[in-house]
C-alpha cells in the first residue's frame, strides 16, 4: 500500500462524519476518541476532528493531525475496511509528539481487535 495519504483514504464529506454518530465501534484514551463504522470499500478511510477547545493554537492542531495521518498511513494495511474519525480529547494538548504517537498506535491495535470481534459476532448471527 502507498505511503501517501490519498483522497480515497480520506473522509471528505460532512455526511460521512455525521454517519458516525451513534456508532458502537469506538476506542479511546485521554488523548483521542476513535470512532469507526464498517464500510464496503477495500481500504480504511480517515477523518480528523481536532477542535480548538482541546488544542488552541493552529500549530498544535496541525501537529496532532500530522501525527495521526502519518500513523494511519503506516497502519492502514493492518486495519479492516472502516470509516474512522479521530477526535482530540482534553489531554491531547498536554502530550508531546512521542506520547501522541504511542497513544494513537495503541488505539489502532485496539480498534483492529474490536472490529475483528464485531465482525465475528455479526457474521455468526
Amino acid at each position: 500500500m502507498s505511503t501517501r495519504f490519498t483522497k480515497e483514504q480520506r473522509l471528505l464529506i460532512g455526511a460521512d462524519f455525521n454517519a458516525m454518530r451513534g456508532t458502537r465501534l469506538s476506542v479511546s484514551d485521554d488523548a483521542f476518541l476513535v470512532l469507526a463504522k464498517p464500510q464496503r470499500l477495500n481500504q480504511p478511510r480517515l477523518g480528523l476532528a481536532i477542535a480548538k477547545k482541546y488544542a488552541k493554537l493552529a500549530v498544535q492542531r496541525n501537529t496532532i493531525k500530522r501525527i495521526v495521518r502519518e500513523s494511519f498511513r503506516q497502519q492502514a494495511s493492518h486495519l479492516p475496511s472502516l470509516d474512522i474519525v479521530v477526535l482530540a480529547r482534553h489531554k491531547t494538548k498536554d502530550y508531546d509528539k512521542k506520547q501522541l504517537r504511542e497513544c494513537i498506535e495503541t488505539l489502532w491495535k485496539q480498534l483492529a481487535k474490536r472490529a475483528k470481534k464485531s465482525q465475528a459476532t455479526s457474521s455468526s448471527s
